[in-house]
């Protein structure tokens, strides 16, 4: 069984909801720029990123800031959302392999992420929000909800990430990782960031994907 990472992985929109966050972040008082967001909390979910920054400032997130980002978000994405290039063809090559998507994002946008990418259907109905659980990434915790809900052991499960903190919670859970380097936010360092964080193999991009699933699920 596969389990698919969304932001990052099927849609290049890690830049998109940093850039967002960095303007909402700056209106409250916590200037950061977009580069030092990815470097901090790329993976991470954005209730556990602001609580992180604003316990820093000593004050609690402002009411209505995440909400607010998320309305901005979605706003964007219905102009315009950037899919990862190739993973049409690489998810027709997967068909009849089990497949999941477990997310950082809330349920309501990674249920338009994937809806607008045209993705639905290849997901549906297993698609999973760290919203869920107890604990987000880089805890198991929605790795094992989705293994469970599949009916699936841990070692039977291959998880696609492109996030440290991603791949960290995928081999806490007992999977193997597939890291992708592929997205837009990608920097140079980040093949050798997702080995050590203990990705099995990297790819950099999705024409890599359905061979290294195959070898791996052998």
């Amino acid at each position: 069984m596969i389990i698919f990472d969304c932001d990052g992985v099927l849609v290049d929109t890690e830049m998109a909801e940093a850039e967002v966050d960095a303007e909402m972040l700056a209106l409250h008082g916590y200037p950061i720029t977009v580069r030092e967001l990815k470097r901090r909390f790329t993976g991470i979910a954005r209730r556990d990123s602001f609580a992180a920054m604003f316990a820093e400032l000593g004050r609690p997130v402002p009411p209505g800031l995440q909400a607010e980002a998320e309305t901005r978000l979605a706003a964007r994405y219905r102009i315009e959302l950037p899919v990862i290039p190739g993973i049409r063809a690489a998810l027709d090559a997967l068909r009849g392999i089990a497949k999941c998507v477990a997310s950082s994002s809330t349920e309501e946008k990674l249920a338009l992420k994937l809806e607008l990418a045209g993705l639905t259907a290849d997901f549906a109905p297993h698609i999973y929000s760290t919203a869920l659980v107890a604990r987000s990434k880089p805890a198991p915790d929605i790795y094992l909800h989705a293994a469970a809900a599949m009916r699936c052991t841990p070692v039977e499960c291959l998880v696609i990430e492109d996030s440290v903190a991603g791949v960290t919670g995928a081999k806490a859970a007992g999977m193997r990782v597939i890291g992708f380097t592929g997205a837009a936010h990608v920097t140079p360092q980040l093949a050798d960031e997702l080995r050590s964080a203990g990705a099995d193999h990297v790819i950099a991009s999705m024409e890599e994907l359905p061979a290294s699933v195959r070898a791996m699920l052998a």
